[in-house]
């Protein structure tokens, strides 16, 4: 079942020049070829809930599938990690893994933990060892990791071991040549071609988040380092989360006030501001490819912690999600949002598909359904879950034709939980057009 409704569309900021030509050439592509939705009508169980298997992630292009198995299942013959090929039904263990953390756009490479938490890469076929601390491209072809030695970023490459020296590209100013690195959550990682790197220099007096294009010695230095932050798989943007608002200290509840979209290349900047006067930001999602962006705002007021004690006023506070929101470099775009979320009981849990046209979320609630909004077209599909409630974050493909998730069976959603594998398919034969990012 889809919606369709008028999006309330604003234009963003007068200083995204290069965002506006990418806009252009899309509503081109838009008018000649026609956008129609892309719904899911195509439904499968490939396994039951309740069984032994569990799905955990979906490859980009939608051909591949990592799922977990206690035993026999079927998709799979036995215990363990498996990549299932959902065209064929082979399925290929992933030996000594423990956890699977990240798939490869084209299902050919998985990140995994083996038995000593120790961080491999099987390769089509073949396993291969990856540098301490390393952190990956979106398509595991490329990591940035520092040098213990001589306490330099250096660019790794899986098929050759190749490392090139950063820092021998881009020296370090003089004020900033002790500079330490950024940790957890912050800006640290390479794009998916391996050209653009970025981190963050922390010195005494100042810090930068730099990024360097080594195939022209390029260097863009921006003052600030923010923790968290988001960089685009490619490496042509990044958010900052600002501001943050604690809205309730005992659970921890809170979140950014303010967004920003920073070009990397240019330094152009969108920023995003909530509409209610007290409200946050909650579950944002970038695009791999850079070009927008995905949030909700949550509104919220009366009394939080401490309160509801003889020393403290009675608790009073609300929390109500008011829009799902999408901003790219050319304009700001607000939906509608699940009931659970507007009447404040529950929270969810967002995916974007690789060019960002689509975002698909699940509410952490019993027989909630999922949705799968598509920016271009205004809709919102909704696909129905019986029974028990989605688990994790449900996967959708770089097209926008594939949605595929696991279930939990109580209040509990951990991944020891979960269970089963459905999916919920496009009809492409029905005409519709996949268009645009």
């Amino acid at each position: 079942m889809a919606a369709a409704f008028d999006a309330h569309r604003s234009p963003t900021n007068r200083w995204a020049r290069p965002w506006v030509a990418v806009a252009v050439v899309l509503a081109v592509v838009l008018a000649a070829s026609g956008c129609d939705p892309i719904l899911h009508p195509s439904q499968r169980t490939v396994d039951p809930y309740g069984g032994p298997v569990s799905f955990r992630l979906l490859s980009g292009d939608g051909r591949i599938a990592v799922v977990k198995s206690t035993g026999a299942g079927g998709s799979v013959p036995g215990a363990g990690w498996w990549l299932v090929d959902r065209g064929t039904g082979a399925a290929t263990a992933i030996p000594g893994a423990q956890d699977v953390l990240q798939i490869s756009g084209d299902g050919q490479r998985v990140l995994f933990y083996d038995a000593g938490r120790v961080p491999t890469i099987w390769d089509q076929g073949t396993i291969r060892p990856v540098p301490v601390s390393v952190t990956m491209s979106s398509n595991l072809r490329f990591g940035v990791h520092t040098d213990f030695f001589v306490g330099q970023v250096r660019r790794w490459e899986l098929a050759t071991g190749a490392t090139i020296a950063v820092e021998a590209v881009a020296p370090r100013p003089p004020d900033l040549t002790g500079a330490t690195y950024g940790g957890y959550r912050e800006a640290f990682g390479v794009s998916d071609d391996g050209n653009v790197v970025w981190y963050e220099l922390k010195g005494p007096s100042r810090c930068i988040t730099r990024f360097v294009w080594l195939d022209v010695a390029r260097v863009e230095d921006f003052a600030f380092c923010d923790d968290p932050v988001l960089v685009a798989a490619n490496g042509s943007s990044l958010v900052r989360l600002l501001d943050f608002v604690a809205i309730d200290q005992l659970v921890g509840l809170g979140g950014p006030s303010r967004l920003e979209l920073v070009n990397s290349a240019t330094h152009d900047v969108v920023a995003l501001e909530p509409e209610a006067p007290n409200a946050i930001f909650d579950g944002v999602v970038l695009a791999p490819t850079g070009w927008n962006l995905w949030t909700v705002e949550v509104a919220f007021g009366g009394q939080f912690p401490p309160c509801g004690t003889m020393n403290t006023p009675p608790c009073t506070g609300t929390i109500a999600s008011r829009d799902l929101i999408s901003m790219s470099g050319v304009e700001t775009q607000r939906f509608p949002v699940d009931p659970r979320l507007q009447n404040g009981s529950a929270k969810a849990r967002y995916a974007t598909n690789g060019g960002g046209r689509f975002l698909g979320y699940s509410v952490d609630a019993v027989g909630a359904p999922i949705h799968v909004v598509d920016r271009l077209t205004g809709t919102d599909e909704v696909i129905p879950v019986s029974g028990s409630g989605v688990g994790g974050v449900p996967a959708i493909s770089d097209a926008g034709d594939v949605v595929a998730f696991t279930r939990f069976p109580h209040v509990f959603d951990y991944p020891s939980n979960w269970s089963g594998w459905d999916e919920a398919e496009a009809d492409m034969a029905g005409g519709a057009t996949i268009v645009g990012p």
